[in-house]
């Protein structure tokens, strides 16, 4: 029981942050394209 609610909470940590970092990360892929192509 304990378990199966730290796998929840962890989850939902998971899916709250990945939302941020895809955010973050696409922004960078964005500026490293950029560079390239100059």
């Amino acid at each position: 029981m304990y378990k199966k609610r730290r796998l929840a909470v962890m989850i939902g940590m998971l899916a709250g942050s990945t939302s941020v970092f895809a955010q973050t990360d696409m922004t960078r892929i964005e500026a490293r394209l950029a560079a390239l192509e100059q």
